[in-house]
């Protein structure tokens, strides 16, 4: 599916050019990525691994797109600012960073058009933006359950931590996989239910700590790289993997704030989540894309209470306290590990 015919931008002819071949070739989840502009993230070319369904096609604009007359939904950062607005133009659906970039995805969500802001070409910051906001989203458009949460492989199957930004589940990731497992993604997880149980398919692995962690964590490890211009974030080297085939979930932990429960000050506290409460968590921490499509909706409340069915879901209150990981981590790594208190 091109583009439709209707989409215009400035400087553009009304004919579109003829399709041309890509040259980078990725893997992001179980879709084969053809991009015009490289993702270094992403890593090596992974064309050998079997894909599901139309390979999704990442193309560089050019020039500005003008606002839609309105703006259908915003998500907004810890400050209130707006960090991603979506609106329509023609049928494709617009995501606007704003000051950072325009993309512009399909109706089909086969087709996604970068067009970078004042600062030009692809840099750390539109390929963060790309990958970890952006895509998500799209899969989601496409009908996965894409849920905002790290992935560790541990023993044969993967432990899913997923919660609100600032709640530390990449740092609990990373010093998971630093113990005995493998980092599977650092923030999306396609979840699907698959029997009596519940499959996850990372987005692609990777680990990004703020200074803090990765001092103790790793102490005088190597440097990390920039993720975006607008955080203090780094990516980093931690043990990592890609999953060759969806891999069954152990467990789904949601990270709560400090003093959201009862007696959780100080103390880790895992607590198993009744099926409701489970269901409006992973809908709470989950992509969506055009939150004006009914029917979507429907479909992804229906999903949500389907996976909160298929796998334990638990509550988890870390404190804020480096000290306090060993201990925590080795209950987590326990499958059959009791709640803590």
């Amino acid at each position: 599916m091109r583009f439709d015919p209707d989409r215009r931008e400035a400087g553009s002819r009304a004919e579109e050019p003829a399709p041309r071949e890509a040259p980078f070739h990725y893997r992001f989840a179980d879709l084969r990525l053809e991009s015009d502009l490289p993702l270094p993230s992403l890593g090596e070319a992974i064309v050998e691994a079997t894909h599901r369904g139309a390979p999704l096609r990442i193309e560089e604009g050019k020039g500005t797109l003008a606002t839609p007359a309105r703006w259908l939904h915003e998500w907004r950062g810890p400050g209130g600012m707006p960090t991603l607005l979506l609106g329509r133009v023609g049928s494709n659906l617009l995501l606007r960073a704003p000051g950072e970039a325009d993309f512009v995805v399909s109706p089909e969500g086969d087709h996604v058009r970068v067009i970078a802001g004042a600062d030009g070409p692809m840099g750390p910051t539109l390929e963060h933006l790309l990958l970890d906001q952006i895509l998500p989203r799209v899969l989601a458009h496409r009908g996965d359950f894409v849920l905002h949460a790290s992935a560790v492989l541990i023993e044969g199957e993967a432990m899913i931590l997923a919660g609100d930004r600032g709640l530390g589940k990449s740092t609990l990731a990373a010093a998971l996989a630093l113990g005995d497992g493998q980092i599977l993604a650092d923030d999306a997880v396609i979840l699907r239910r698959h029997g009596d149980r519940v499959l996850a398919t990372p987005t692609y692995p990777g680990a990004r700590l703020l200074p803090d962690s990765i001092e103790a964590l790793l102490g005088e490890g190597p440097p990390g790289v920039a993720v975006a211009h607008y955080t203090e974030k780094l990516r980093v080297e931690v043990p990592m993997a890609w999953a060759p085939a969806p891999v069954p979930v152990r467990r789904i932990l949601v990270l709560e704030a400090p003093g959201s429960r009862a007696g959780s000050a100080g103390q880790p506290n895992l607590h198993t989540l009744a099926p409701a409460a489970a269901c409006m968590a992973l809908l709470h921490q989950s992509f969506r894309l055009d939150l004006t499509d009914r029917r979507a909706s429907t479909d992804h409340f229906r999903a949500a209470a389907e996976l909160s069915e298929g796998t334990e879901v638990c509550g988890l209150h870390v404190p804020r306290d480096y000290a306090r990981l060993p201990e925590l981590l080795d209950r987590l790594r326990a499958a059959s590990s009791p709640p803590l208190s």
